[in-house]
């Protein structure tokens, strides 16, 4: 028989990291249609961890939804409840949930909560819980009048579901800074002063080990980095080469997951 936490088949969701978890004898579960790190040792030691150690995780299965055209601001502002004069700034990100006249009627009944990061000056980097992201774009495309990117009429907007084409870890403890920019520093001098100088809930943007990476500070001493799909595994290895650093599992991750209450 095959065992359901670790069998693969054209229905699961896989990380572009599992062999590396594999490697690593993770314990490997099926959650809701993806096959995810659960733990690496124990719940309890991994979430022990988090507290006293830096740790990374693998968030690829995030939902990383696009959203782009001149009527993106006003489309997300009737879509959702948000502080939406925290993202004047470029790069800057704010949580959000769909407003009650949207949300009515989906699925539970509990509005979606997603994290909006302006990402240029029409454009929006949409981030979802991996369990929500088909119910998110699903009623973004309800709502929203969808065109060609590059040819986008008035009032329409270009969406796209970025999810797969992204990996993604959370890194997250006191060294975290550091190793950022210990792994930048390589083609930037100027690289640690740009990781230092990256305010709370902002987007920032740097090669690390000549990756580009999208680097968002979760706050305190957490970054999501997210990254091409092709240099998931080099970015893995590189960030656990530093000794200090501990692999946990999703469920050690819900200790830094923004989406969640």
């Amino acid at each position: 028989m095959t065992d359901e936490s670790t069998r693969h088949d054209d229905q699961l969701w896989v990380s572009p990291l599992d062999e590396e978890h594999r490697l690593l004898f993770a314990d490997m579960r099926v959650m809701n249609g993806h096959v995810l790190p659960w733990s690496y040792s124990t719940p309890k030691e991994e979430r022990e961890d988090v507290l006293t150690r830096t740790t990374v995780c693998d968030i690829s299965a995030l939902g990383k939804i696009r959203l782009s055209g001149k009527a993106a601001d006003p489309f997300l502002f009737g879509m959702f409840d948000a502080d939406f004069d925290a993202l004047a700034r470029l790069g800057a990100g704010t949580p959000a949930t769909f407003s009650g006249e949207v949300a009515t009627g989906e699925g539970d009944g509990m509005a979606p909560r997603v994290e909006i990061i302006r990402s240029g000056e029409h454009e929006f980097m949409l981030l979802a819980g991996y369990d929500q992201t088909a119910r998110v774009f699903s009623l973004l495309l309800d709502y929203a009048e969808v065109g060609d990117e590059n040819a986008l009429e008035e009032g329409q907007v270009f969406l796209s579901d970025e999810t797969n084409a992204l990996a993604g870890v959370c890194l997250a403890g006191k060294t975290a800074q550091s190793i950022i920019s210990e792994m930048a520093k390589v083609g930037d001098a100027d690289a640690p002063e740009k990781v230092a100088n990256l305010p709370e809930f902002t987007l920032g943007f740097l090669h690390l080990d000549t990756i580009p990476t999208l680097i968002f500070h979760c706050g305190l001493t957490c970054y999501y980095l997210f990254f091409p799909v092709r240099g998931a595994r080099v970015l893995w290895r590189g960030i656990l080469s530093f000794p200090e650093v501990e692999p946990v599992g999703f469920d050690a991750f819900s200790e830094f997951d923004i989406l969640r209450d």
